[in-house]
């Protein structure tokens, strides 16, 4: 009787032990505490709420955590030690950026790498990035203040202007250039004024619900979320896959075939009756073996379409993007992976319900 005792015994402590050492594992492997990783610094003068074991976040992956923060004797700058993923060194380069962002108005803060140019060279061990200083909430409340103020005395120089303007008119006729010139600086000044409201952090919103985007500044993340599709908007693609569209050099650089030009003019075209009405963006994809291989070939793939794209149809820049999404692409003829180009036009419901060729709209991935 003792001894079966004695047997159960060991049997729950060894079950306990085995199940324990489980635990301790996925919770190490859910942290990257396993994963091999290199060391970087970087330094800010304000960490707007960024502390030690912050994560880290590179292309919008996440690449680590931040190892320590080391406090300067004196009024310097703040070094941060960044543990970042050994396979996604390729994608941080001398000329990378460290920014400290949050995930929504008042989501946790993280800090994020940009990914560096293909001409600069990997960031060995050790090294120090660069970094750009975060905006807080008290320099937003500043910047719309003075944006507030510039958009007064605009109006005001407006309304002055116009006045003198009809005094000039009534007076003497020779005066009317000077006047229309007038009108024309104060008319520039408010487009300059509209257009800094349009990147401010508070009327963001009510620009972005009316169809305004920074285009550049969107993520992979933010755009597989639908930050496009607004109220009322619908999205049309049309995929081209890479065999058909590019073509391999000597160096094993891609460029666009011949078809693929064809491609592409045969897609835009039944688009032209749309030009104008919402932004195009060139969705690059690739099947390369490793992460950061898919995101410089679809970053390069989508680069290469969108400069084919404004020169061969004269389209606006700012109203055609370039964004990478590596392999992962749900609905595509491929399945749910896809090695090419996807040209989504983003649209007014009613525009398309107008149209007479009525092309089929999706509402995204």
């Amino acid at each position: 009787m003792t001894s079966n005792r004695l047997i159960g015994v060991g049997a729950f402590v060894l079950g306990a032990i085995v199940l324990f050492g489980l635990g301790l594992f996925m919770i190490g492997d859910r942290q990257m505490l396993f994963a091999r990783k290199f060391e970087v610094y970087t330094e800010f003068s304000k960490l707007a709420g960024l502390e030690s074991g912050s994560p880290v976040w590179v292309a919008g992956m996440k690449a680590g955590e931040i190892a320590s923060i080391e406090i300067p004797p004196g009024p310097s700058r703040l070094r941060l030690k960044l543990k970042i993923r050994r396979d996604l060194q390729p994608l941080v380069r001398t000329d990378s950026v460290a920014t400290i962002q949050t995930e929504g108005l008042v989501g946790d803060t993280f800090l994020q790498v940009s990914t560096g140019s293909k001409d600069a060279p990997e960031a060995p061990p050790g090294s120090t990035i660069p970094s750009k200083e975060p905006v807080t909430f008290g320099d937003v409340m500043q910047q719309m203040g003075d944006t507030v103020r510039t958009v007064g005395d605009t109006v005001r120089s407006v309304r002055g202007d116009l006045q003198n303007t009809m005094k000039s008119m009534s007076g003497a006729a020779d005066r009317a250039g000077s006047a229309v010139s007038d009108i024309g600086k104060a008319a520039g000044n408010l487009a300059d004024d509209t257009e800094a409201l349009k990147h401010n952090f508070l009327f963001r919103g009510f620009f972005k619900d009316r169809g305004y985007f920074d285009l550049t500044a969107i993520s992979p993340v933010d755009y597989r979320r639908g930050t496009l599709l607004t109220k009322g908007r619908a999205v049309v693609r049309k995929w081209v896959s890479a065999d058909s569209l590019f073509r391999r050099g000597a160096k094993g650089a891609e460029s666009l075939s011949p078809s693929g030009k064809a491609a592409l003019d045969s897609a835009v075209g039944e688009w032209m009756q749309f030009r104008g009405e919402g932004p195009l963006m060139v969705e690059g994809y690739s099947a390369a073996a490793t992460a950061h291989q898919q995101y410089l070939t679809s970053q390069a793939r989508a680069d290469l379409v969108r400069t084919y794209l404004i020169e061969r149809f004269g389209l606006d820049p700012k109203n055609t993007g370039a964004i990478a999404l590596g392999s992962a692409a749900q609905g595509s003829p491929q399945g749910d992976v896809f090695d090419g180009v996807a040209l989504a036009l983003y649209l007014d419901k009613k525009a398309l319900d107008q149209s007479t060729q009525r092309p089929k709209a999706t509402s995204g991935r």
